[in-house]
């Protein structure tokens, strides 16, 4: 997934767009930050079915609930800040909600 997002980067750099996060807000498709919170969902559900957590304190996750998309949405935004510190975060946090 890396690799795709710095594909969409250097192409929008080659087209002259200076706003990076912007696939990562888009609501219409989903957008990157929509793959993220997606992962962690699928990552969640290769964990045993049990009432404890796991190592990284993520269970299983079904984001119809709203506590598990929170807690699923907080793991993808630190899985992007790691992967793209240069992002404006606070943009993405005031879109949560177009991602529930």
């Amino acid at each position: 997934m890396k690799q795709q997002i710095n594909e969409i980067k250097r192409m929008q750099q080659l087209a002259g767009i200076n706003e990076a996060f912007n696939s990562f807000l888009d609501i219409k498709e989903g957008g990157w930050m929509r793959q993220y919170i997606d992962d962690v969902v699928e990552d969640s559900m290769d964990r045993p079915n049990d009432d404890e957590d796991d190592e990284d304190g993520i269970a299983q996750l079904d984001p119809k609930y709203r506590s598990d998309f929170d807690t699923a949405f907080d793991e993808a935004l630190a899985r992007l800040r790691k992967d793209h510190p240069e992002l404006d975060f606070e943009a993405i946090i005031q879109n949560k909600e177009s991602f529930f």
